[in-house]
């Protein structure tokens, strides 16, 4: 079995929202139902996150505001050097 790319949550049999997750290289992206707010983190090759960006609307797409996680030895040149909540996918 692969990964999960499409999450349906139904109540009493009627789709209440959608949530899509498409992976691309080092990057997991992540849509909301309506009137949330999508995301995508980056890991590196141990499987640590190093970015976490939020995009304004539901679709990960457009401009986003992104968290450098410092879980990289190379952190020194991150905005911000605090762990990065574990949101593998």
């Amino acid at each position: 079995m692969g990964r999960p790319t499409k999450a349906v949550t139904k109540v009493h049999g009627d789709t209440r929202w959608t949530i899509d997750t498409a992976y691309s290289g080092d990057t997991v992206a992540i849509t909301a139902p309506t009137g949330g707010q999508a995301t995508a983190v980056v890991t590196n090759a141990l499987g640590q996150t190093t970015q976490r960006r939020e995009y304004a609307g539901p679709t990960p797409t457009g401009t986003d505001f992104t968290t450098r996680c410092g879980c990289a030895r190379v952190a020194k040149n991150f905005a911000a050097k605090r762990p990065c909540p574990d949101t593998r996918a």
